[in-house]
């Protein structure tokens, strides 16, 4: 590609980033093709020249300022409830799209909590104990390069991308405004280092925007998860669950072990009948396969959240009941 050539896609990548006006590019491109109007343009040397001083002159002049477009007005925030007001999401929208693109992550994110923290309280003055997770519909974008035929210039056109990022699972109990705030603060460094890694990926795409905060919330219901707690007899009498009975707090451990070793554990004897697959002495022999370093006993779902981390061939599920028997999730892994 020659010397000319070169000059006319920088000018046209400067252009195309606001560094320079639709009349000096104009300009610039005249000079370029009518030697006529730029007499001092003889040879390829001289087109080089001018190349060298337009890129000066770019360095040296003030760049524009961004015009600001005003958002749109956002939908209205949405609540629904479900069943018998033991499950609900809301939907809070901010207005912004790619036309608006003047704000930062954490300007977006520290502007919405005291809304989320209200809608929370709201949800959580009838379910009393919650747990929720919060989503996040962010738009990113990156130029990519398109070749126009029997041209030149390389135009470049942005391409949008439309991504979900979750945060981690929560508890409140007793719908503690306090505790909102907390996890909130907490997880604007996760959802910044997703978002972080997520553009650092070879991706090329950069952060726009969000335009939605999706909370998924759920009627929470403690039960132990420290040491053996008797199986309710409408679970037992289906014969399809096991019951590790510690006198530990470490009953995920034990739990966990049984559910992924269990098959490989029954291809090792020849009468299960004769074993006590309730007996934490079984699972001992399993307890180096994963790692369980760091996490605090009775577990909660953070202390699983690094559990993932450290075994990361594994997704965690667990399943508890409600007041009327049904079974319900109370963690599902983010992976």
């Amino acid at each position: 590609m020659s010397i000319a050539e070169n000059f006319i896609l920088a000018l046209n990548e400067a252009f195309s980033k606001g560094n320079i006006s639709i009349e000096q590019f104009k300009n610039y491109l005249k000079k370029v093709y009518n030697p006529l109007v730029n007499p001092t343009i003889k040879n390829k040397s001289d087109i080089e020249t001018m190349a060298l001083n337009l890129i000066e002159d770019l360095d040296n002049e003030p760049k524009p300022e961004p015009v600001k477009k005003p958002a749109p007005k956002p939908k209205p925030t949405s609540v629904q409830f479900f069943g018998d007001n033991s499950i609900a999401e809301i939907n809070i929208y901010t207005g912004q799209d790619e036309r608006t693109n003047v704000f930062t992550f954490d300007q977006t994110y520290s502007d919405y909590i005291p809304s989320i923290v209200a809608e929370l309280e709201n949800v959580g003055s009838r379910m009393k104990n919650i747990k929720y997770t919060m989503y996040m519909k962010v738009i990113f974008s990156r130029y990519e390069p398109k070749e126009e035929k029997n041209q030149y210039t390389t135009t470049k056109l942005p391409k949008l991308s439309d991504e979900d990022i979750s945060s981690f699972q929560h508890k409140v109990i007793g719908n503690k405004v306090r505790d909102y705030i907390k996890y909130l603060g907490e997880d604007r460094f996760k959802y910044s280092s997703k978002i972080e890694d997520f553009m650092k990926n070879g991706s090329g795409f950069r952060f726009v925007c969000i335009t939605k905060f999706n909370i998924n919330v759920a009627r929470y219901n403690p039960v132990g998860t420290g040491s053996y707690i008797p199986t309710p007899s409408w679970i037992s009498l289906k014969k399809a669950t096991i019951n590790i009975k510690n006198k530990d707090e470490q009953c995920f451990k034990w739990a966990l072990l049984c559910s992924v070793f269990l098959e490989e554990l029954k291809g090792t004897i020849k009468n299960e009948s004769k074993y006590h697959f309730d007996r934490v002495s079984i699972w001992k022999q399993f307890e180096n396969r994963f790692n369980f370093n760091g996490l605090n006993y009775p577990v909660i779902n953070e202390d699983i959240e690094k559990f993932e981390e450290f075994n990361d061939s594994l997704c965690v599920v667990v399943l508890t009941y409600d007041e009327q028997g049904k079974i319900i999730p109370d963690y599902i892994s983010n992976r």
